[in-house]
């Protein structure tokens, strides 16, 4: 080390009062006293190699902070060689606060008070450039009893560049925080990534599940007019793909946006893995040769990237959870006001006597809840729906849509009366210029709608509709509740016209001879060449018939024969004793007369199916128009001329009346064996008498009794179903 030049000459070495000669044992003499001065020079050559080697500063200063020995890094530090360093004073590195902060911890130091201390500051290098160091000394006595201080001096650039790092990287973290989507997520990170750690570019892949690929969803380089457009990457394409599937990052050659760019692209990718979600991509000049300090930067980002994403996509279901309980509560609560619109309708629908008073009710109480601005009930005729009872704001409507049932679409009640199937609306303003219905509603603010079909024995014979005020108020579910509505009250029509037809004293009585030759039924009595006499036709639940019919100058076997050529009859029985007179059930697929003359109302009295026509009496209320049904009949087959009209009075029935026609059509031994069986428990369920004991009652057999039940029964609901 070099020696002072404060003019104390080369005999003033910088070393301790006291001597080392505890390391090298006492000698006498002159001998001894070489000995030790030999020692000692090694162990101070030692001390010098030492400090000459160690990468930070090293230094001397006397008591005026003059600079009396430095190794080589300081001048590598401050640019000044040991020359123009040794002899000067440090003001020639530090400022004058610096110096008078140092010599009052030197004086705390002297007076016992610890025994070494750092200071962190700048020194001025020969450039004029500040340099941020960090330095730690203790004080230290001259062999002459001065003072000075022997001390490391570091550079810290590289240490405050990375703390300042770190506090860019924690307000680029508090950011991530209030992002709210992927897309936020990943240009924070990607911007992050090139101008707080300075990487050249980055990118973050995110996972498309449906796709089955990572797709670019941010990306950023240090020269952004060079930003490439990046394609996704397909499952076993690099290491971008790979570092996903395996979990694990990896380094290899360099990706977009990586790659962009020209001779000073660098030379290689790292690939993080974030969990679930995707990829980080940096670039780097050399995967081999990567600074430990960036790379833990590079996961910082990568970590707080990964967190951002999964808070993300948290947040994003439970804002979706909070979306899907918010509209199933208004769901549940539009549903509860609708099942409390059907009770009100259920109670309304009780008392009225004829289907007007049914219609008028429903279509009030829907209009009066708040859920539906206008709900009105059409009729089907087979070429339109004619416009019955109606309720709320917005008649003009019905007058503005077109409610024929030709061509295809049109209005909800249009289509439902078409295909015989709800039509549900969640949005008038869908397809608004397609249909024109769509103007004519949201001109009238109807926003949403819902239509249902009116059926009497499995054809739809009318259509509910309704209207809303509010976009999607109309739901599938909603539909559902709906479409039970209709049930109640296509029952509740049906229950009005059955009181309609008990309290009608009077009726209109029509007959008409319907030619149809198309009819399975027609086509049947062409066969067997035989007339079939209509007893009764009961609607399925499948939408099929069941038929029943007598057979005048056949026998079975023809009419089973010509019945299985028949493609719309499923199947016949035989349901009489007598084969040459049979009373047959025709299951069948297809409408039949019988059912499509009960669909508009009226009832059978009498039908007889021929070859040429087929000839019936119906009655239909007083109420009813004539000319409707006939024209409807004709429509519907080739010809249905009406051949005579009557108005019949008909005798008032009472429970009374009932009784007493019971009892005059069953004989008394009828009369008594029905009414033990029945005071018995015989038709309790489960029984409590069986047949054999009502027999031993009466001291007869039980296939007597078992006639007789049988007998009374057959004339007890003749009686019942004569008007059916």
């Amino acid at each position: 080390m070099d020696e002072r030049t404060d003019g104390a000459g080369p005999e003033s070495e910088v070393e301790p009062t006291a001597e080392v000669e505890a390391d090298t044992g006492t000698a006498s003499g002159e001998d001894g006293q070489t000995g030790g001065k030999t020692t000692r020079r090694r162990r101070l050559e030692q001390y010098e190699r030492i400090v000459e080697t160690v990468d930070d500063g090293v230094y001397v200063l006397d008591e005026e902070f003059n600079i009396v020995r430095v190794n080589d890094a300081v001048s590598e530090l401050t640019g000044y060689s040991r020359s123009e360093l040794v002899g000067a004073n440090a003001a020639l590195l530090a400022t004058e606060e610096t110096i008078d902060q140092a010599a009052a911890v030197s004086e705390a130091l002297r007076t016992g008070d610890g025994s070494a201390a750092t200071i962190t500051t700048t020194i001025q290098t020969a450039d004029g450039d500040e340099l941020p160091v960090e330095t730690r000394f203790s004080v230290y006595e001259f062999s002459d009893g001065s003072y000075g201080q022997v001390g490391v001096v570091r550079d810290i650039s590289d240490r405050l560049r990375y703390e300042r790092t770190l506090t860019a990287l924690h307000d680029s973290t508090r950011e991530l925080l209030h992002a709210e989507t992927p897309a936020e997520v990943c240009d924070l990170v990607t911007t992050t990534a090139t101008e707080v750690i300075d990487l050249s570019a980055a990118a973050v892949y995110l996972l498309d599940a449906e796709a089955t690929a990572l797709r670019p969803e941010g990306a950023a380089t240090d020269r952004p007019s060079s930003l490439p457009s990046l394609d996704p990457v397909s499952p076993g394409d690099g290491p971008v793909w790979e570092t996903f599937v395996t979990g694990e990052r990896r380094v290899g050659a360099a990706v977009p946006p990586a790659e962009a760019g020209d001779d000073d692209s660098p030379g290689g990718g790292v690939f993080i893995p974030l969990g679930d979600h995707g990829v980080f991509s940096v670039a780097v000049p050399d995967v081999d040769r990567v600074d430990p300090d960036t790379m833990e930067l590079i996961d910082l980002v990568a970590a707080s990237a990964e967190a951002a994403l999964e808070r993300v996509d948290r947040d994003a279901r439970l804002r979706e959870r909070d979306r899907e309980l918010r509209e199933q509560n208004e769901q549940l609560r539009r549903l509860e006001g609708i099942n409390e619109v059907i009770r009100r309708i259920d109670r309304a629908v009780v008392g009225a006597d004829s289907p007007d008073a049914v219609e008028s009710a429903v279509c009030e109480e829907l209009a009066r809840s708040e859920l539906f601005t206008f709900a009105w009930i059409g009729r089907v005729d087979g070429t339109a729906v004619e416009a019955g009872a109606w309720a709320g704001d917005g008649s003009q409507y019905l007058d503005a849509v077109d409610r024929s049932l030709a061509g295809e679409g049109g209005p909800p009640a249009v289509r439902t009366a078409r295909t015989g199937e709800k039509t549900v609306v969640p949005s008038v303003v869908a397809d608004l210029q397609a249909e024109p219905w769509r103007s004519e509603a949201l001109s009238r603010r109807f926003q949403s709608a819902i239509s249902v079909p009116l059926r009497r024995n499995e054809a739809t014979v009318g259509v509910l509709t309704a209207f809303t005020s509010r976009q999607g108020d109309v739901t599938e579910r909603m539909g559902e509740v709906f479409r039970d509505l209709g049930e109640t009250v296509s029952d509740a029509l049906r229950v009005a016209e059955t009181k309609q037809w008990l309290s009608a004293e009077s009726v209109v009585e029509l007959d008409l001879a319907i030619r149809a030759p198309e009819s399975p039924l027609t086509a049947l009595a062409t066969e067997v060449g035989a007339d079939l006499v209509h007893d009764g036709t009961i609607a399925t639940d499948d939408g099929a018939s069941r038929t029943f019919l007598r057979v005048e100058g056949a026998d079975f076997g023809a009419v089973r024969d010509a019945a299985r050529e028949q493609a719309a009859v499923e199947t016949v029985e035989n349901r009489s004793a007598d084969p040459e007179d049979p009373r047959v059930e025709l299951h069948l697929s297809a409408p039949t007369i019988p059912e499509r003359v009960t669909d508009q109302g009226s009832r059978i009295q009498s039908l007889t199916v021929g070859a040429d026509e087929t000839a019936m009496t119906v009655q239909v209320p007083l109420t009813a128009t004539v000319r409707d049904l006939v024209e409807r009949l004709d429509a519907a087959y080739e010809s249905a001329p009406l051949q005579a009209r009557r108005d019949r009075t008909r005798p008032a029935r009472t429970a009374d009346g009932f009784r007493l026609a019971v009892r005059e059509g069953l004989t008394d031994r009828q009369w008594r064996i029905l009414r033990s069986a029945y005071l018995s428990g015989y038709f309790d369920w489960p029984r409590t008498t069986t047949g054999e004991e009502v027999a031993d009652s009466f001291d007869v057999s039980q296939p007597t009794i078992n006639r007789h039940l049988r007998v009374s029964e057959r004339k007890l609901l003749a009686l019942l179903f004569e008007d059916d």
